[in-house]
């Protein structure tokens, strides 16, 4: 699954809460339009932003991550 456009758009609305969620618990999360997406990290601070990966047939594809930083 290449990612989109589209995708990296629904992900911004994503970054808030998907932030917030500590390492520990790093996982795959469902996301607005019905894909999943694996964290691979977070950052906080002044700039929140989430490293994520789709996942494809229930393999975590790490040649699509991308960094995302919530919109305003």
């Amino acid at each position: 699954m290449a990612l989109k456009d589209q995708d990296i758009q629904g992900l911004q609305g994503m970054v808030d809460k998907w932030s917030q969620i500590p390492e520990s618990d790093y996982g795959r999360y469902k996301a607005k339009d019905g894909n999943w997406y694996e964290i691979v990290n977070t950052q906080d601070g002044t700039t929140e932003a989430i490293a994520v990966a789709p996942v494809v047939d229930g393999k975590t594809d790490y040649s699509q991550t991308a960094i995302v930083v919530a919109g305003t």
